[in-house]
């Protein structure tokens, strides 16, 4: 099965100066026969440090740190790859940092999830997540692709925006739901309960990430915080931001799978296993 190129959208998202990356990738991507084209991305180096969007200190309810220029430059960089999509004509686009690595079978496994997806042979996602992932993160299995792959929901969204599947209505979701840049865009996309998509993951993934990580927000690192009383503020903080996070997690979670279903996920999770379903319920339009 050959990748729908007429209904996917492939963007790369990199920076000016990264130029060994990009050619990097783009023998790679030339080998699975996926065309694609560059999304110049958005440098922290120059970003505006007044810029309306971006809160540098967000309270502790959306953030639990201060967020760096690197990071604030990466989210806008993935707005600006929603925003082209949602501008295109097609419907589904794939967007991948300059660090991703394509494994066989992406080209085949890609053009199905499309397929079955537009047949509805698949439970409705908005996102599917095709990078890799802790293998412990507790799942279920939902559908199956060709090349061994296999689709599944997770109780705990992955972080990571290595390489991602977004169709239009998610990219449309994700652009109304996207709040002043106050987090990190990874973690902004691990939350369902906020955004009102649904993601999918493919697993054994898709792609991988480089040896060199992506430099996007590697720009500024945090402060380091030497006087007790400050590390103990950035603790508390911590505490507060992840159990404000399970709190939100748990109860969407039991709305999206049943207390059932969620039980069987984290019962074969703990023995390393996935559960079979529940199949999760069709969206309506």
């Amino acid at each position: 099965m050959s990748f729908p190129a007429d209904q996917c959208l492939v963007q790369v998202i990199n920076l000016d100066r990264d130029t060994d990356r990009l050619e990097r990738l783009s023998r790679r991507l030339k080998e699975f026969q996926l065309p694609w084209s560059r999304l110049r991305a958005i440098d922290g180096r120059t970003i505006d440090p007044d810029d309306e969007r971006i809160v540098r200190y967000p309270p502790v309810t959306r953030w639990h740190s201060p967020l760096t220029a690197g990071e604030a430059a990466c989210f806008l960089s993935h707005i600006a790859a929603l925003e082209r999509l949602v501008a295109a004509d097609h419907e589904y686009g794939l967007v991948l940092e300059d660090d991703a690595v394509p494994l066989d079978g992406v080209s085949e496994v890609i053009a199905a999830a499309i397929e079955k997806d537009i047949c509805g042979e698949s439970p409705p996602w908005e996102v599917l997540r095709l990078e890799r992932t802790d293998r412990r993160r507790a799942r279920a299995v939902v559908g199956n692709l060709p090349c061994g792959r296999r689709l599944v929901d997770y109780s705990r969204q992955p972080s990571g925006t290595t390489a991602y599947l977004i169709n239009r209505r998610g990219a449309q979701l994700l652009l109304a739901a996207t709040p002043p840049v106050d987090r990190p865009v990874d973690i902004f996309l691990s939350y369902p309960y906020e955004t009102g998509i649904r993601s999918l993951g493919v697993v054994p993934p898709l792609f991988s990430s480089g040896p060199d990580a992506s430099s996007i927000t590697a720009v500024e690192a945090r402060r380091s915080h030497k006087k007790p009383s400050a590390w103990i503020r950035r603790f508390l903080r911590r505490r507060l931001f992840s159990t404000l996070r399970v709190l939100h997690r748990t109860k969407w979670n039991l709305g999206h799978f049943g207390l059932g279903g969620l039980l069987r996920i984290y019962l074969a999770a703990l023995v390393g296993r996935e559960a079979q379903g529940p199949r999760p319920a069709v969206r309506q339009p």
